[in-house]
C-alpha cells in the first residue's frame, strides 16, 4: 500500500464513524419494528378471537347469512 499515513488514518475514521452512526439508527430501529410487529400480532390475534366468538354466537342464535 502506498498511501500515506494521515489518509489512511482518516479514511478508517470516517469508516468507523459511519458503522457507528448506523448501528446509532439501526438498533432504536429494530426495537421499534419488534415493538410494533408484536403490537400488530396481538391485535390480529385478538380480531382472530372475536371473530370465531361471533361466529360461533350466530351458529348458536341460528342466523342464517341473508336474513
Amino acid at each position: 500500500m502506498s498511501g500515506e499515513p494521515q489518509q489512511l488514518a482518516g479514511g478508517i475514521s470516517e469508516a468507523l464513524l459511519t458503522t457507528a452512526t448506523g448501528l446509532v439508527i439501526s438498533i432504536p430501529a429494530l426495537g421499534a419494528y419488534q415493538y410494533f410487529i408484536s403490537k400488530l400480532e396481538r391485535i390480529v390475534r385478538n380480531s382472530q378471537k372475536r371473530q370465531t366468538e361471533l361466529v360461533n354466537y350466530i351458529k348458536e342464535v341460528g342466523i342464517n347469512d341473508g336474513v
